[in-house]
Protein backbone atom coordinates (compact mmCIF):
# COMPACT_ATOMS: atom_id res chain seq x y z
CA UNK A 1 0.00 0.00 0.00
CA UNK A 2 0.83 3.71 -0.99
CA UNK A 3 0.26 6.78 0.41
CA UNK A 4 1.91 10.21 0.14
CA UNK A 5 2.07 13.49 1.94
CA UNK A 6 4.29 17.05 1.50
CA UNK A 7 4.41 19.87 3.45
CA UNK A 8 7.03 23.08 3.75
CA UNK A 9 7.86 25.59 5.68
CA UNK A 10 9.83 29.31 5.48
CA UNK A 11 13.29 29.74 6.99
CA UNK A 12 14.05 32.34 9.43
CA UNK A 13 15.67 33.99 6.77
CA UNK A 14 13.21 34.94 4.48
CA UNK A 15 11.17 36.23 7.67
CA UNK A 16 13.72 38.09 8.33
CA UNK A 17 13.97 39.88 4.86
CA UNK A 18 9.88 40.06 4.71
CA UNK A 19 10.83 37.71 1.54
CA UNK A 20 7.69 34.79 0.82
CA UNK A 21 8.30 31.01 1.30
CA UNK A 22 10.32 29.91 -1.86
CA UNK A 23 10.27 26.64 -1.65
CA UNK A 24 7.10 24.64 -2.66
CA UNK A 25 5.86 20.32 -2.31
CA UNK A 26 3.21 18.68 -3.31
CA UNK A 27 2.05 14.84 -3.16
CA UNK A 28 -0.72 12.71 -4.50
CA UNK A 29 -1.71 10.25 -6.67
CA UNK A 30 -2.29 8.95 -10.76
CA UNK A 31 -4.50 5.93 -10.61
CA UNK A 32 -2.32 3.64 -8.85
CA UNK A 33 1.03 5.90 -8.88
CA UNK A 34 1.89 7.86 -6.21
CA UNK A 35 4.06 10.93 -7.16
CA UNK A 36 6.16 13.90 -4.97
CA UNK A 37 7.71 16.95 -5.89
CA UNK A 38 9.53 19.50 -4.34
CA UNK A 39 10.67 22.80 -6.29
CA UNK A 40 12.98 25.21 -4.24
CA UNK A 41 13.34 28.68 -5.81
CA UNK A 42 16.43 31.00 -6.06
CA UNK A 43 16.25 33.39 -3.33
CA UNK A 44 17.90 35.98 -6.15
CA UNK A 45 15.73 35.24 -8.81
CA UNK A 46 12.34 37.20 -9.17
CA UNK A 47 9.10 35.90 -7.99
CA UNK A 48 10.41 32.69 -7.23
CA UNK A 49 7.83 31.83 -4.94
CA UNK A 50 5.53 31.66 -7.59
CA UNK A 51 8.18 29.78 -9.96
CA UNK A 52 8.77 26.94 -7.44
CA UNK A 53 4.58 26.08 -7.24
CA UNK A 54 4.10 26.54 -11.18
CA UNK A 55 7.52 24.18 -11.95
CA UNK A 56 6.28 21.69 -8.71
CA UNK A 57 2.75 21.56 -10.48
CA UNK A 58 3.59 21.26 -14.18
CA UNK A 59 5.51 18.49 -13.10
CA UNK A 60 2.60 16.54 -11.83
CA UNK A 61 0.68 17.61 -14.67
CA UNK A 62 3.42 16.35 -17.20
CA UNK A 63 3.83 12.79 -14.72
CA UNK A 64 -0.10 12.35 -14.91
CA UNK A 65 -0.31 13.02 -19.29
CA UNK A 66 2.97 10.54 -19.37
CA UNK A 67 0.92 8.22 -17.12
CA UNK A 68 -1.89 8.15 -18.84
CA UNK A 69 -0.28 7.05 -22.25
CA UNK A 70 2.06 4.75 -20.49
CA UNK A 71 0.54 3.79 -17.04
CA UNK A 72 3.72 1.52 -16.03
CA UNK A 73 5.90 3.78 -14.28
CA UNK A 74 8.98 1.42 -15.40
CA UNK A 75 8.59 2.92 -18.97
CA UNK A 76 8.66 6.26 -18.45
CA UNK A 77 10.92 8.22 -19.79
CA UNK A 78 11.56 11.65 -17.47
CA UNK A 79 13.65 13.20 -20.50
CA UNK A 80 10.42 13.25 -22.26
CA UNK A 81 8.33 13.92 -19.24
CA UNK A 82 10.76 16.88 -18.34
CA UNK A 83 9.75 18.60 -22.16
CA UNK A 84 6.30 18.07 -21.66
CA UNK A 85 6.66 20.04 -18.27
CA UNK A 86 9.01 23.04 -19.85
CA UNK A 87 6.50 23.01 -22.41
CA UNK A 88 3.49 23.67 -19.92
CA UNK A 89 6.21 25.84 -17.53
CA UNK A 90 6.34 28.71 -20.86
CA UNK A 91 3.11 28.96 -21.77
CA UNK A 92 1.95 29.43 -18.00
CA UNK A 93 4.97 32.17 -17.81
CA UNK A 94 4.25 33.76 -21.14
CA UNK A 95 -0.06 33.76 -19.93
CA UNK A 96 0.88 35.16 -16.36
CA UNK A 97 3.33 38.02 -17.76
CA UNK A 98 6.32 36.30 -15.84
CA UNK A 99 10.01 36.30 -16.48
CA UNK A 100 12.74 33.90 -16.60
CA UNK A 101 14.15 34.57 -13.34
CA UNK A 102 10.69 34.16 -11.75
CA UNK A 103 10.71 30.62 -13.25
CA UNK A 104 14.37 29.56 -11.19
CA UNK A 105 13.30 26.62 -9.45
CA UNK A 106 14.94 23.03 -8.47
CA UNK A 107 13.14 20.29 -9.03
CA UNK A 108 12.95 16.61 -7.34
CA UNK A 109 10.53 14.66 -7.93
CA UNK A 110 9.41 10.88 -7.55
CA UNK A 111 6.98 8.25 -8.77
CA UNK A 112 6.27 5.16 -7.25
CA UNK A 113 4.32 2.43 -7.88
CA UNK A 114 3.44 -1.53 -6.28
CA UNK A 115 6.26 -2.46 -8.70
CA UNK A 116 9.22 0.41 -7.86
CA UNK A 117 10.06 3.47 -9.73
CA UNK A 118 12.27 6.66 -9.68
CA UNK A 119 13.68 9.72 -8.58
CA UNK A 120 15.00 12.21 -11.08
CA UNK A 121 16.69 15.07 -9.71
CA UNK A 122 17.40 18.66 -11.69
CA UNK A 123 18.83 21.10 -9.68
CA UNK A 124 20.17 20.29 -5.88
CA UNK A 125 18.80 18.94 -2.75
CA UNK A 126 18.48 15.53 -0.72
CA UNK A 127 16.92 12.09 -1.58
CA UNK A 128 16.07 9.83 1.11
CA UNK A 129 15.41 5.85 1.11
CA UNK A 130 14.38 4.32 4.74
CA UNK A 131 14.07 0.97 5.12
CA UNK A 132 12.85 -1.52 7.20
CA UNK A 133 15.54 -1.84 9.23
CA UNK A 134 15.82 1.67 10.51
CA UNK A 135 18.74 3.02 7.99
CA UNK A 136 18.33 5.93 5.28
CA UNK A 137 20.56 5.64 2.33
CA UNK A 138 21.00 9.50 2.07
CA UNK A 139 21.53 11.10 -2.00
CA UNK A 140 23.27 14.42 -1.78
CA UNK A 141 23.44 16.57 -4.84
CA UNK A 142 25.09 19.87 -4.56
CA UNK A 143 26.85 22.68 -6.98
CA UNK A 144 30.09 24.24 -7.06
CA UNK A 145 29.83 27.64 -5.47
CA UNK A 146 25.94 26.80 -4.33
CA UNK A 147 24.96 27.80 -8.23
CA UNK A 148 22.60 24.98 -9.11
CA UNK A 149 21.09 24.29 -12.55
CA UNK A 150 17.59 25.28 -12.56
CA UNK A 151 15.30 24.24 -15.50
CA UNK A 152 14.36 27.24 -16.50
CA UNK A 153 17.88 27.74 -17.54
CA UNK A 154 17.34 27.43 -21.42
CA UNK A 155 19.05 28.43 -24.85
CA UNK A 156 21.52 31.34 -23.95
CA UNK A 157 21.14 31.30 -20.41
CA UNK A 158 21.57 27.57 -20.17
CA UNK A 159 25.20 28.33 -22.40
CA UNK A 160 25.97 31.17 -19.91
CA UNK A 161 25.44 28.69 -16.86
CA UNK A 162 27.75 26.34 -18.29
CA UNK A 163 30.57 29.42 -19.08
CA UNK A 164 30.30 29.85 -16.04
CA UNK A 165 31.53 26.87 -14.47
CA UNK A 166 33.97 25.68 -17.18
CA UNK A 167 36.74 26.66 -14.19
CA UNK A 168 35.37 23.85 -12.57
CA UNK A 169 35.95 20.44 -14.30
CA UNK A 170 32.94 18.21 -12.81
CA UNK A 171 31.24 20.99 -10.57
CA UNK A 172 28.28 18.53 -9.92
CA UNK A 173 28.85 16.37 -7.01
CA UNK A 174 26.53 13.01 -5.92
CA UNK A 175 27.51 11.72 -2.36
CA UNK A 176 25.80 8.83 -1.05
CA UNK A 177 25.48 8.08 2.80
CA UNK A 178 24.79 4.98 5.04
CA UNK A 179 22.77 6.02 8.18
CA UNK A 180 22.10 3.58 10.55
CA UNK A 181 20.91 4.41 14.16
CA UNK A 182 24.63 4.04 15.55
CA UNK A 183 26.83 4.50 11.94
CA UNK A 184 27.57 6.61 9.46
CA UNK A 185 29.54 5.65 6.13
CA UNK A 186 30.01 6.88 2.94
CA UNK A 187 28.41 4.25 0.05
CA UNK A 188 29.96 6.32 -3.19
CA UNK A 189 31.08 10.13 -3.79
CA UNK A 190 30.89 11.16 -7.56
CA UNK A 191 31.33 14.39 -9.42
CA UNK A 192 29.88 15.18 -12.93
CA UNK A 193 30.67 17.07 -15.64
CA UNK A 194 28.22 20.58 -16.33
CA UNK A 195 26.58 19.36 -18.88
CA UNK A 196 25.48 16.04 -17.32
CA UNK A 197 24.26 17.96 -14.31
CA UNK A 198 21.85 20.23 -16.16
CA UNK A 199 20.28 16.75 -17.74
CA UNK A 200 19.32 15.75 -14.14
CA UNK A 201 19.64 12.65 -12.13
CA UNK A 202 17.56 9.63 -12.22
CA UNK A 203 17.89 7.18 -9.73
CA UNK A 204 15.89 3.64 -9.61
CA UNK A 205 13.71 3.24 -6.79
CA UNK A 206 13.58 -0.93 -5.72
CA UNK A 207 11.24 -1.79 -3.09
CA UNK A 208 13.03 -4.40 -1.64
CA UNK A 209 16.80 -4.64 -0.73
CA UNK A 210 18.86 -7.70 -0.49
CA UNK A 211 20.70 -6.55 3.05
CA UNK A 212 18.48 -3.71 3.89
CA UNK A 213 14.86 -5.31 3.85
CA UNK A 214 11.81 -3.67 2.80
CA UNK A 215 11.74 0.08 1.31
CA UNK A 216 9.51 2.18 3.26
CA UNK A 217 9.72 5.59 2.81
CA UNK A 218 10.86 7.72 -0.18
CA UNK A 219 11.98 11.19 0.49
CA UNK A 220 12.66 14.49 -1.28
CA UNK A 221 14.02 17.17 0.77
CA UNK A 222 15.11 20.54 -0.60
CA UNK A 223 18.59 22.08 0.41
CA UNK A 224 17.19 23.80 3.02
CA UNK A 225 17.11 20.65 5.24
CA UNK A 226 21.22 21.26 5.31
CA UNK A 227 20.75 24.88 6.79
CA UNK A 228 19.64 24.18 10.18
CA UNK A 229 20.86 26.35 12.87
CA UNK A 230 22.56 23.90 15.47
CA UNK A 231 22.21 20.76 13.50
CA UNK A 232 25.16 18.85 11.66
CA UNK A 233 24.20 17.67 8.22
CA UNK A 234 23.87 13.57 9.63
CA UNK A 235 22.01 15.05 12.55
CA UNK A 236 19.27 17.05 10.32
CA UNK A 237 19.46 13.76 7.88
CA UNK A 238 18.16 11.97 11.11
CA UNK A 239 15.68 14.57 11.62
CA UNK A 240 13.78 15.02 8.37
CA UNK A 241 13.76 11.67 7.13
CA UNK A 242 11.54 10.28 9.84
CA UNK A 243 7.73 9.99 9.18
CA UNK A 244 4.87 7.48 10.53
CA UNK A 245 1.26 7.35 10.75
CA UNK A 246 -1.31 8.02 8.63
CA UNK A 247 -2.96 11.11 7.37
CA UNK A 248 -0.97 14.07 6.65
CA UNK A 249 2.50 12.23 8.38
CA UNK A 250 4.81 15.04 6.46
CA UNK A 251 3.08 17.62 7.47
CA UNK A 252 3.68 16.53 11.45
CA UNK A 253 6.72 15.09 11.04
CA UNK A 254 8.36 18.12 9.09
CA UNK A 255 6.66 20.22 11.43
CA UNK A 256 8.26 18.17 14.90
CA UNK A 257 11.69 18.02 13.07
CA UNK A 258 12.04 22.11 13.02
CA UNK A 259 9.85 22.15 16.99
CA UNK A 260 12.90 20.08 17.83
CA UNK A 261 15.92 22.14 16.07
CA UNK A 262 14.84 25.25 17.54
CA UNK A 263 15.16 24.01 21.64
CA UNK A 264 18.64 23.83 20.41
CA UNK A 265 19.04 26.60 18.21
CA UNK A 266 17.35 28.92 15.56
CA UNK A 267 15.81 26.59 13.46
CA UNK A 268 15.60 26.29 9.35
CA UNK A 269 18.00 29.58 8.15
CA UNK A 270 16.34 28.61 4.78
CA UNK A 271 13.16 27.62 3.68
CA UNK A 272 12.90 23.82 4.08
CA UNK A 273 10.33 21.78 2.38
CA UNK A 274 9.96 17.49 1.96
CA UNK A 275 7.91 15.28 -0.22
CA UNK A 276 7.20 11.86 0.93
CA UNK A 277 5.96 8.39 -0.35
CA UNK A 278 5.25 5.95 2.04
CA UNK A 279 5.03 1.84 1.27
CA UNK A 280 3.43 -0.27 3.70
CA UNK A 281 3.72 -4.15 2.61
CA UNK A 282 0.72 -6.67 4.01
CA UNK A 283 3.39 -8.27 6.69
CA UNK A 284 3.81 -4.74 7.88
CA UNK A 285 0.41 -3.00 8.19
CA UNK A 286 -0.08 0.42 9.50
CA UNK A 287 2.36 0.60 12.13
CA UNK A 288 5.00 0.53 9.58
CA UNK A 289 4.09 4.06 7.66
Amino acid sequence: MLSADAHFMIGNGHVRQGKPCQDYAIANFTGKTALAVVSDGCSSGGKTDVGSRLVALTTAKAIEEQLQSCPDVSNVNPAELLVGRDTLLAGLRDQLNLTSNDMLATCLHACVDENGGYVHVHGDGVVGFRYADGRVIIHTFDWAQNMPFYPAYTGSRRRDFLTAQQEHEKPFSHKVLDIQPDDVSVVSDAAYTAVKGTKGITIPVHLTHKTYGNLTHVILLSDGAEQVDSYDNITAYRAFTTYRGPGEFAVRWLKKGVKDSMKLGKGPEDDISCAVIAITSKEQGNDSN
